[in-house]
């Protein structure tokens, strides 16, 4: 579920040009003020943004659309539409522990106190 649009991008660049955002490089997530963007640089340049006023929860997960994967961590954002979005696809390592636990920190620190629970 790809929740990208014009309005989310033009938000995004404005709080990136104004330093309102956290970096995590590790993870390729970036958690500004309005929301979570994930990009990826591999083969072709990909950006997926997910307003933070639309996600209730966000943690670590092996689990990806009801099916468990064995070699990969994932980011689980769920949003207030109850769509899983899955961000941050790295091999399971302890290295990628903490790296998850600081972004989902993150994130959480961020979610409208309206979405806890919803």
């Amino acid at each position: 579920a790809n929740t990208t649009t014009r309005e989310n991008f033009e938000t995004l660049k404005k709080e990136l040009a104004n330093d309102t955002f956290v970096d995590f490089p590790k993870l390729r997530v970036v958690v500004t003020n309005s929301c979570v963007c994930s990009y990826n640089t591999a083969i072709t340049f990909t950006i997926d943004i997910t307003p933070i006023s639309k996600i209730t929860n966000a943690f670590r997960s092996n689990i990806v659309n009801g099916e468990y994967d064995y070699d990969n961590f994932h980011l689980q954002l769920e949003t207030t539409d109850h769509i899983n979005v899955y961000y941050a696809d790295q091999i399971r390592t302890k290295k990628v522990f903490t790296a998850y636990d600081e972004v989902v920190a993150e994130i959480k620190k961020r979610i409208p106190s309206e979405n806890r629970g919803a």
